[in-house]
């Protein structure tokens, strides 16, 4: 089970740094923020479906 939860927190990075990436182009590129940010919160979203899925079903 912790390696299941140690697979689920690396599979989230690009996710997380997606998100931190974008906020910080905030006020360099205001049309590639959003961009990134809408990516970031999708992949999280996806990825926490299909690990979370995974996870519970063991």
């Amino acid at each position: 089970m912790t390696f299941l939860l140690g697979v689920y927190i690396v599979l989230h990075i690009p996710a997380i740094l997606l998100l931190i990436i974008g906020r910080n182009q905030a006020k360099k590129r205001p049309t590639l923020s959003p961009t990134l940010i809408i990516l970031g919160i999708v992949y999280f979203i996806i990825g926490t479906g299909i690990c979370g899925n995974i996870l519970m079903s063991i």
